[in-house]
């Protein structure tokens, strides 16, 4: 049909058209880098003052840019799909806390929670998986907490800090977490989280 073809050779190029005029974009920002460096970024998802109302957030956070009490708080979100792996290679052997799967809450509940299991081993296996460095001082041995964030509502480790050797002004706040890869536990840059001691 002749019709059809010249419709369709006259359709091709439109089409292409269409797809290259909705992908221009005019860039005018020359010195500003797509992809900057960790470490010299300020995201506001590393603080739950800024974090937007809803928001999903995997990483470490801080309450504020602003430490003025002299303590500073950091949640290490629990992420199940990454953790899991890494906490059982980690300590090997350690009793599990909860039935995982499908489970009934509500007017009919069945029980997920297991019995035999040790609080603390599961807390220090957890804490380990984790290195936090303020500038260039490692926390050794922080006392972490499992704590449930109240604006993400996640479950993770809470520790605080007393930060109040430092000098007024800027420092960084680096968490390093171990990740299982390629067979082997490496530690990786969780998150680099500048902070402002008043």
């Amino acid at each position: 049909n002749r019709f059809g073809r010249g419709v369709g050779f006259l359709l091709l190029p439109y089409i292409i058209v269409l797809i290259v005029g909705s992908s221009l974009k005019f860039v005018s920002d020359a010195y500003f880098p797509e992809s900057p460096p960790a470490h010299t970024v300020l995201k506001t998802d590393y603080y739950d003052d800024q974090r937007p109302e809803g928001a999903i957030v995997e990483s470490p956070c801080i309450p504020s840019r602003f430490v003025g009490n002299g303590f500073l708080e950091l949640f290490i979100p629990y992420l199940p799909a990454k953790d899991d792996k890494n906490i059982e290679v980690n300590c090997p052997g350690l009793e599990v806390a909860n039935f995982t799967g499908l489970t009934l809450e509500g007017s009919i509940t069945i029980q997920r929670n297991r019995n035999g299991f040790n609080t603390d081993s599961i807390l220090l296996c957890m804490g380990n998986l984790h290195q936090v460095h303020v500038d260039d001082s490692l926390f050794a041995s922080p006392s972490f907490r499992f704590y449930t964030h109240p604006q993400r509502q996640a479950n993770g480790l809470l520790a605080i800090f007393d930060v109040q050797h430092l000098t007024r002004g800027e420092h960084l706040l680096r968490v390093e977490t171990r990740r299982l890869r390629e067979d082997s536990l490496v530690w990786e840059q969780a998150a680099y989280i500048p902070f402002w001691k008043e």
